[in-house]
């Protein structure tokens, strides 16, 4: 479970890493300043993987319930 989870955290650190370098190299095109276009690709790295963290914790409140109390047989 352990080699499963750092593996999963390994390929959305690659994805954002990828995302934020894009952005950048986008906006550096554009004409942007060098800082502010790494600035903004950061941005949208961390504002991507914030809305992940999200939408993973909604459904798992929903997995994740309490008992309800003992069941009787």
């Amino acid at each position: 479970m352990r080699r499963a989870w750092l593996v999963w955290l390994a390929l959305g650190v690659a994805v954002l890493s990828t995302l934020a370098a894009s952005r950048t190299r986008s906006l550096a095109g554009a004409g942007s300043g060098q800082a502010e276009a790494l600035a903004r690709g950061h941005h949208l790295a961390f504002a991507t993987g914030t809305g992940l963290l999200l939408g993973a914790i909604a459904p798992t409140g929903l997995l994740l319930r309490r008992p309800r109390g003992p069941r009787s047989a």
